[in-house]
Formats: C-alpha cells, structure tokens, sequence
C-alpha cells in the first residue's frame, strides 16, 4: 500500500476518533454511542444476566450499568458443545475518553 494511502487512512480514522471523542464526554455517552455503532453493524444486543442463544457467525454485545459494554463476534465454526475453541478479546476503558480539561486547576502558580 503506498505511504500516501496509508496516510489518508490514519487521517480519516484519527478525524473519526475525534468526533467520537467530542460525542463522548462521559462513560454514559460513550456507552451509548458504541451501543449505537455496534447496532449500525448489525451487532444483537443481549442481557448479561438472560440464557444466551448463540449462533455461528454471530455478533453480539452486552452493557451494564449503562457504563460498560462488551462486543464479541463468533466464528463460522462455533460449537458452543465443545471447549475447545479459542477466542480473541480486545479492551478498554469507557472513561477513556474523558479527555476533557479541568477548567479549575488546583495550582496557585
């Protein structure tokens, strides 16, 4: 891939971070914005605490306290029978985003 391609890329993703960021000004809203990016993807919102009904090559999530929230995809070949199967897990903090300045600092000088 050429360099100025890949520069565009980075560009367009670092823009869309920022407007999720900017949308995000607390775990609540963060949350919620996920929820919404993850329903656009076709993911199925289920309750943590229901009896799930997986299928293959199904994309699923899950929030709690309106704080956190967990997505995870399965593969084509998922046998939920056998324990054999592996899974990737990626994560961070909804309070990540919280970039946001203190507009009273606490320093005198």
């Amino acid at each position: 891939m050429e360099k100025s391609t890949i520069l565009k890329q980075a560009t367009v993703l670092a823009k869309d971070f920022c407007k999720f960021v900017n949308a995000s000004p607390s775990p609540h809203h963060a949350v919620e914005n996920l929820r919404n990016m993850l329903r656009a993807s076709k993911f199925c919102e289920i309750k943590e605490n229901d009896v799930w009904k997986l299928k293959d090559s199904g994309k699923y999530f899950l929030t709690r306290n309106n704080t956190s929230i967990v997505a995870f995809a399965l593969g084509g070949k998922f046998d939920k029978t056998k324990n054999d199967f592996g899974f990737k897990v990626i994560g961070t903090h909804t309070d990540s985003p919280n970039l946001r300045l203190n507009p009273v600092s606490k320093l005198k000088s």
